[in-house]
């Protein structure tokens, strides 16, 4: 075998590498955990497809308050860090801290697994991102495809947050505002 095909052509020293032959070694954040019931915070999470073609997921998050709800929470839609190159939704480091977000805060969260580069170079991320907000949107009226959001997340209150890469995120923050408006707007046109 050619070991000239093992030669690093790009690296970024303690975050990612790529190799001659097309390899990807993401060094950073790789430690995932799965989802599932936390026992300290007494958090539910799972993961959902947004998209038919399963390019799209994102980890949902549910606070122990929801056994007992008398009022939807709000909504947080969360994108995580990692400069569009490294992390998921299921890096152990996000979990656990949306884990503490919900519990804390008393909200829904949906936490967006993006594509990311080089695998999906940059708009992809971004396309990724408003297509998990037009996923939001679809629950509106309580009838889109998931039922955590139908049952428990008031898309009157929608959120967004995230860290590191979610600055960049915010480059698009006139396309999110222009969809918090919209949930907010057609929820309250269809309440009427």
């Amino acid at each position: 075998m050619d070991s000239s095909t093992d030669d690093i052509v790009k690296e970024i020293p303690g975050v990612i590498r790529v190799y001659k032959n097309g390899r990807v070694q993401k060094l950073l954040a790789t430690d995932v955990v799965p989802a599932g019931l936390d026992p300290s915070s007494g958090v539910q999470s799972k993961d959902v497809l947004l998209s038919s073609d399963k390019t799209l997921s994102a980890r949902l998050y549910i606070p122990k308050s929801t056994n007992v709800v008398t009022r939807k929470l709000p909504l947080l839609i969360y994108y995580h860090g990692g400069a569009f190159i490294v992390a998921t939704v299921a890096s152990r480091i996000y979990h656990n801290f949306l884990n503490l977000i919900a519990a804390e805060s008393n909200v829904v969260i949906v936490s967006v697994d993006y594509r990311t580069a080089p695998e999906h170079p940059v708009p992809t991320c971004f396309q990724d991102s408003w297509e998990a907000i037009k996923w939001v949107e679809q629950h509106v009226n309580q009838n889109g495809p998931e039922q955590w959001l139908n049952k428990y997340s008031d898309l009157g209150r929608v959120f967004f947050g995230g860290d590191s890469a979610v600055k960049q995120h915010c480059a698009v923050k006139q396309h999110c505002a222009v969809a918090s408006l919209a949930l907010y707007s057609k929820k309250k046109e269809n309440s009427k």
